[in-house]
């Protein structure tokens, strides 16, 4: 009987982790031990990129912002790492609560903290709508055309507003490591 409790606290303790592996898309693994000291903590880190090879690297995270807010429908998170090895990662992730859309992640290695910070500063989310109708079919009359270009144009300014909110967030964060001024 005393072996059956010990049981179902091990079966309890691998169920978490067990769920956390499926749903994780992106993670950050332990690198280096610390054992309670403040020696330093580096991660190991995996960024899932959309369309191109997964990004793994040992590293910290200098900064890291989110868009989220439960009544919108897609948000941005962006994070800035630096890299064990030298040099550092800006990744932008662009989530959608729609199951039409696939979320995405941008992330790029640059040399310098100024480099990664101009990606972000260029980045541009529009680049990332797609038209949902063709312009050229002869049945699509001009006022309907006209209606779905004003949805584009709502929806175009969403992006922007939403990532710049982000970018702003960013770019404080980072203030202290840039080193421009107060």
């Amino acid at each position: 009987m005393a072996s059956k409790p010990a049981k179902q606290r091990t079966q309890r303790a691998k169920a978490p982790r067990q769920a956390a592996k499926k749903t994780t898309e992106n993670k950050v693994e332990p690198a280096v031990e610390t054992n309670g000291t403040s020696a330093p903590y580096h991660a190991r880190i995996v960024l899932r990129r959309t369309g191109k090879k997964t990004l793994r690297f040992t590293g910290d995270c200098l900064a890291e912002a989110t868009g989220y807010a439960r009544q919108q429908s897609q948000w941005y998170e962006i994070a800035v790492y630096s890299r064990v090895v030298g040099g550092h990662v800006a990744a932008v992730r662009h989530f959608h609560k729609s199951n039409e859309q696939r979320d995405r992640l941008i992330a790029e290695r640059f040399e310098t903290l100024a480099e990664a910070v101009s990606f972000l500063e260029n980045y541009r989310p529009y680049d990332e709508l797609t038209v949902p109708f063709d312009p050229s079919c002869p049945t699509l009359s001009p006022a309907e055309a006209a209606i779905k270009a004003v949805g584009l144009r709502v929806k175009y300014s969403a992006y922007n507003t939403a990532y710049a909110a982000v970018l702003g967030d960013i770019l404080d964060s980072l203030h202290a490591h840039l080193g421009d001024g107060d």
